[in-house]
Parts: structure tokens; sequence; C-alpha cells
């Protein structure tokens, strides 16, 4: 019989629970959650996307897409435009505070990312990363003929 400890789902579990962790350590005393965080920088990867862009990205409920882009634009850090191809949309884009935010975050995640990974060789990262993708379906390896 297989342990709880050895399955798929606890093991993801305990990796986004350490992720986490350190994230709230990096947003701690701040306004931000790390989803507030991805919303906004989605939003910098992505200028004009809409807010059904994020929920689908971000597998989320497109109503706390709305309550987040809301939170943000009262923060100073995005603007709602008309979208040019969707009458009922917005056109999301970042304020110069919203860009500084962005991409002041985005270091200490990459080193929080890093540090987790410290123990793995630069190859495994990489496999590691590849499989990660493989199951989530972002990257199926090619098929064999």
């Amino acid at each position: 019989m297989e342990r709880l400890q050895n399955t798929l789902a606890y093991k993801v579990r305990s990796i986004r629970k350490r992720i986490l962790i350190a994230i709230n350590e990096i947003f701690a005393g701040t306004q931000f959650t790390w989803e507030l965080y991805f919303v906004l920088r989605f939003i910098y990867e992505n200028p004009g996307c809409s807010q059904k862009d994020i929920a689908d990205l971000l597998w989320t409920d497109a109503n706390i897409i709305v309550r987040n882009v809301d939170k943000l634009e009262r923060m100073g850090m995005v603007n709602r435009q008309k979208h040019p191809a969707d009458r009922r949309a917005y056109a999301l884009y970042l304020t110069d505070e919203g860009n500084k935010t962005a991409e002041g975050y985005w270091e200490k995640l990459i080193a929080h990312q890093e540090a987790c990974l410290s123990e793995l060789s630069k190859e495994e990262r990489a496999s590691f990363k590849r499989y990660m993708d493989i199951v989530i379906g972002e990257n199926p390896p090619p098929h064999s003929k």
C-alpha cells in the first residue's frame, strides 16, 4: 500500500506550501498577496490583456480576477481601457507604478525560486521543470515514431 507522503498530490501540496510561505514573507507588510502579484505580473507581460485572459491562465474564477483588478486599480497600479476587439471587455495596462512594482518583486521571486531549487544541479533543475511541464500538459514530450 502506498503511503500518503509518496503520492503526487502530497508532494505537490508540500512544494506549494513551501513556496507560499516564502512568497508570503516577500509580501509581508505590503498590500500584496501572491494572487494579486500574479495578476499584476500577467498584465505586465501581456499589456492589453483582458480579465478573462488572466482567469483562464490562472485557472481562477473571473469574479476573483475582477476583485483583484479592482484592488490594483485603487492602488494606482492598473488602468482599464475599452478592449479594441470586444466591447464587453476591458484591456488592462499597468501604470508606471505598476510596472515598477511588477519588476521589483520579480527579482525577489526568482531569488526565492533559486533558493528552493538550490539542492538540484543545473541539469536536474531543467529536468524538474520539464517534468512539471509534461505533467501539467504545457510542454508534452515529442511523440516517438
